[in-house]
């Protein structure tokens, strides 16, 4: 089984995983530090993007921004909510949701009832758009925002949401005035998101910051 690794390593001509060179150590680490994709890493040494993920993780490389990052201020105003209420959190920043969407101006309606699975319904040009809101709050471990797309009974099981409920997500940092727009399938392919609206670039396939302030899609969205 190992021969058959080793044969599987030369016939794609990607270096082993546990044999690094000290020039390759110090392309990464300068490449890390400038936020290059892994996926480009991986091209210029010619490894795998998991010998680059796998190194990069023993040697603790970062990005220069995510190591010097002051977030005094999102810790701070997050240390806030976290004494409040959750029901409270979500009743504040579902408001706070209504409000945006008012001023990019949409006719918005809320349920009557609380714990529906749809939280705002949007009549654009007639046709109804079902909104679930989210919060995210700061999270100091990955120097971002934090966010869960799904919702739980009485019991704490997981519930997922079905498309005939949400046709979008629309997730509220907690204390500061960013919001994301995530169309129900994109949101479906993931139970938990890492949100960055103080990062300027996009990093990867997961990344939700294309979805930062997109109301344009609510207005494009079609039945």
């Amino acid at each position: 089984m190992a021969m058959g690794t080793r044969k599987g390593k030369e016939a794609t001509g990607l270096k082993d995983i546990d044999s690094w060179n000290e020039w390759e150590v110090d392309v990464l680490t300068i490449l890390k530090k400038n936020s290059v994709k892994k996926e480009l890493i991986a091209k210029v040494l010619n490894r795998s993007t998991n010998s680059i993920q796998a190194k990069s993780s023993r040697m603790g490389l970062k990005a220069d921004f995510f190591q010097n990052f002051d977030d005094d201020q999102y810790v701070e105003e997050q240390l806030r909510f976290n004494q409040l209420d959750k029901k409270v959190v979500g009743t504040i920043n579902e408001d706070l949701v209504k409000i945006k969407l008012s001023f990019e101006g949409f006719e918005v309606y809320t349920s009557f009832m609380d714990n529906h699975k749809t939280d705002i319904v949007i009549l654009h040009h007639g046709i109804p758009i079902r909104v679930q809101v989210k919060s995210a709050g700061y999270d100091q471990s990955i120097k971002g925002f934090r966010s869960h797309l799904y919702t739980k009974d009485k019991n704490g099981n997981r519930i997922e949401y079905k498309h005939a409920d949400v046709n979008f997500f629309i997730v509220k940092c907690n204390g500061i005035e960013e919001y994301y727009v995530i169309p129900y399938i994109a949101g479906k392919s993931t139970s938990s998101i890492r949100l960055y609206p103080h990062r300027h670039k996009v990093q990867n396939k997961r990344d939700f910051e294309i979805y930062r302030n997109a109301f344009h899609l609510i207005r494009e969205y079609e039945v």
